[in-house]
C-alpha cells in the first residue's frame, strides 16, 4: 500500500502505511497498518481484504526520545528493508517496509517526531510541579511528588515504569509505579480505564482488609499527565527472578511459596476478588523472605467472569474455551506454578499459542523423582473439570488438607513463624541486588510527557476518585468502582476476545500495578538470570501477537 504523508509541523510528520511487524512472543511477522501521529506510532489489524481496521488498535509506541535505525538482515530473519525502533521503555520493535525508500522515509519521520516535547521544546511538560498534583495521603493533602526522592528504576513497561523512592521526611523506602494517562485512553477501549480503576480499588480494598502475604498500597495520587501508586517495597525481587537463579526448587521449598500464595488467594476470594493473573512475576519476595502477592490489574470484584485474559501458560481450560469461570481458575494457575517451581518450566510450555492450548487439555508429564504427594496435588489442581478441581471446595480448604501440605502448620505460616527457604543477604531497605541491572542502571527521573492537551476534561474527570487516604472514609474504592462492581479489564499481560494473551511480565498498563517490572527477563528453557537484549512479552500489554 502506498504511504500517505503530510508535511512536518510542530506536531511532527504524519505518515500512514501498511508494513510488516515482528511479534514479540513467537517472532512471527504479520501485516499491520501503521499511523504516525506526533509522538505516537499506532498499528492496527487488517481485515480479510487487507484494509486497515481502525477500530482494532493492536498497539501504541511512544516515540519520545526513542532511537531508530536500519536493521541488518541478520536480525530480521533475512528480511530486507527493515528498521528498528527502541523506545525509552527498552522494548525493541522490528518493522519491514516495502522498499528502501519507504524504510528511509519512516526512519526520518520517526526520528523527527521523537524530538517533539523534548526538554526545551515548546509544549514539553515537567511533572515535578507540586501545584499540579491532586493528592490526599494519610489525611495530608499537601503531600506531593516532590516529597519523594527518586532512587532507582526497578522496572519498565509500555505504560510507564516502577521506581524505588524514599519519602524525604520519614526516610521510608517505597516502590512508586508511574503510569501515563494517555496510555489508558490510547486504544479508545473503555475496558482499559476500567482496568486502571479496578487496580486502584482492589489495592485500597486489600489495605482495608490486610493480609501478611498481599502487597499494600501506601499512597495514590495523580498529575494532569500521570498516575502514581506508592507501594510497599520488597527488596527480595520476585519469585520468577529467584527461580531463574535457582533453576528449580526442592519440594519443601516449593511447598512454602505455594502455601503462602494459597493463603493470599484465599483472602482475595473471601473479599469477592477473582485474581486471574497468577504467575511467578506477580509473587514478590519481601526482605524477610515471605511472599507478597501483587499486580491487581486483571482482578475482578466478582465470583465469576467470562473475559478471555491472563498469561497463556497459566490459563485454565475454561478460559481457553471462553466459558464463564470462577475462583477455580486461580487454583489451576497455582498448580502450574507449583509444577514450575519443582520442575523448572511451566507444565504447558509450548512454542506458540496453538501448542500451549493443545497441551492444556492433556495430562501434564511429571518427571522422575517427583514424590507421589506432589504429583497428586498438582494433578488435582490441574483437573480439567473445574467442579472437580482441587481447591473448588470451601475456597481451597481441600488444598490445605492435601497430604503434600501435611508438614505445614498453617497458623504458624500465617504468623510468619515458618522460616523462609531464602532470605536476602542484606537487611537494608534500599538493597537492589535482587533486581536486574538492566533496570537499576537507568537514571531515576520523572520524565517529561507529551502536551497534556491530548486528554479531554471528561477523560481527566475519570480519575477524580483516584487519590487514596487510608485513614479517611474513602479508602475503599475509586472513581466509578465499588465492591461488587462488574468491571472486566483486558490489559497488560492479558488477552481479550480479540487478542491472544501474552506469555510471562506487565505490566499491564498495564502493564498494571505492581512493584514488579512489567518486563522481566524473557523465559528460556534454561532460566538464565541475566536479562535479554530485548524486553519480554509482558512489556507489551497491547502487542500480544
Amino acid at each position: 500500500m502506498s504511504p500517505s504523508t503530510s508535511a512536518a509541523s510542530k506536531k511532527g510528520i504524519r505518515l500512514s502505511e501498511t508494513l510488516m511487524k515482528q511479534g514479540h512472543i513467537f517472532r512471527n511477522w504479520k501485516s499491520r497498518h501503521f499511523t504516525l501521529d506526533g509522538v505516537l506510532l499506532k498499528y492496527y489489524e487488517l481485515d480479510s481484504s487487507g484494509a486497515p481496521c481502525l477500530e482494532d488498535l493492536k498497539g501504541v509506541v511512544t516515540l519520545q526520545n526513542c532511537s531508530v535505525e536500519a536493521a541488518p538482515s541478520a536480525a530480521t530473519d533475512g528480511r530486507p528493508f527493515c528498521f528498528k525502533i527502541e523506545p525509552t521503555s527498552g522494548k525493541i520493535f522490528l518493522i519491514q517496509a516495502s522498499d528502501e525508500a519507504s524504510r528511509d522515509r519512516w526512519i526520518t519521520a520517526v526520528r523527527t517526531n521523537s524530538l517533539i516535547g523534548s526538554i526545551g521544546e515548546e509544549g514539553s511538560t515537567a511533572e515535578m510541579d507540586g501545584s499540579l498534583v491532586k493528592n490526599m495521603v494519610r489525611g495530608d493533602a499537601n503531600v506531593a511528588l516532590g516529597d519523594f526522592e527518586l532512587l532507582k528504576v526497578i522496572g519498565r513497561g509500555s505504560y510507564g515504569k516502577v521506581m524505588q523512592v524514599r519519602r524525604r521526611d520519614t526516610s521510608e523506602v517505597y516502590a512508586m509505579k508511574v503510569l501515563k494517562k494517555e496510555s489508558v485512553f490510547a486504544r479508545n477501549n473503555p475496558k482499559d480505564l476500567q482496568h486502571t480503576i479496578t487496580e486502584r480499588a482492589v489495592l485500597a480494598l486489600v489495605n482495608q482488609y490486610q493480609h501478611p502475604f498481599v502487597l499494600g498500597l501506601q499512597y495514590a495520587f495523580h498529575t494532569p499527565a500521570k498516575l502514581y501508586y506508592v507501594l510497599d517495597f520488597c527488596n527480595g525481587g520476585d519469585l520468577y527472578y529467584l527461580l531463574s537463579r535457582c533453576k528449580k526448587f526442592r519440594e519443601h521449598h516449593a511447598r512454602f511459596y505455594a502455601a503462602e500464595t494459597l493463603t493470599a488467594l484465599q483472602h482475595l476470594h473471601t473479599l469477592g476478588v477473582l485474581y486471574r493473573d497468577l504467575k511467578p512475576e506477580n509473587i514478590l519476595i519481601h526482605g524477610d523472605g515471605h511472599v507478597k502477592l501483587t499486580d491487581f490489574g486483571l482482578c475482578k470484584e466478582s465470583a465469576t467472569a467470562d473475559t478471555f485474559c491472563g498469561t497463556p501458560v497459566y490459563l485454565a481450560p475454561e478460559i481457553w474455551l471462553r466459558k464463564t469461570y470462577g475462583f477455580q481458575v486461580d487454583w489451576w494457575s497455582l498448580g502450574c506454578i507449583l509444577f514450575e517451581m519443582v520442575v523448572g518450566l511451566p507444565p504447558f510450555w509450548g512454542d506458540n499459542l496453538r501448542d500451549v492450548r493443545a497441551k492444556v487439555f492433556q495430562p501434564p508429564t511429571f518427571p522422575l523423582g517427583m514424590t507421589s504427594a506432589c504429583q497428586a496435588c498438582i494433578a488435582g489442581m490441574l483437573e480439567l473439570d473445574a467442579s472437580k478441581r482441587l481447591g473448588s471446595r470451601n475456597n481451597g480448604a481441600d488444598i490445605r488438607a492435601h497430604p503434600f501440605f501435611a508438614p505445614l502448620d498453617w497458623e504458624e505460616l500465617l504468623a510468619k513463624q515458618v522460616t523462609p527457604p531464602y532470605q536476602t543477604s542484606s537487611t537494608a531497605d534500599a538493597d537492589l541486588r535482587n533486581f536486574h541491572k538492566a533496570f537499576t542502571n537507568q537514571e531515576a527521573i520523572d520524565s517529561l510527557t507529551a502536551p497534556q492537551a491530548a486528554l479531554t476534561q471528561e477523560q481527566q474527570a475519570a480519575f477524580d476518585g483516584f487519590t487514596y487516604d487510608p485513614t479517611g472514609g474513602g479508602g475503599g474504592g475509586g472513581s466509578g468502582t465499588s465492591r461488587g462492581s462488574s468491571t472486566s479489564p483486558s490489559k497488560a499481560p492479558s488477552v481479550t476476545p480479540s487478542q491472544a494473551p501474552s506469555q510471562a511480565t506487565s505490566q499491564t498498563p498495564s502493564q498494571t500495578p505492581s512493584q514488579t517490572p512489567s518486563q522481566t527477563p524473557s523465559r528460556a528453557h534454561s532460566r538464565a538470570p541475566s536479562p535479554p537484549p530485548s524486553p519480554p512479552p509482558t512489556a507489551a500489554p497491547m502487542d500480544i501477537e
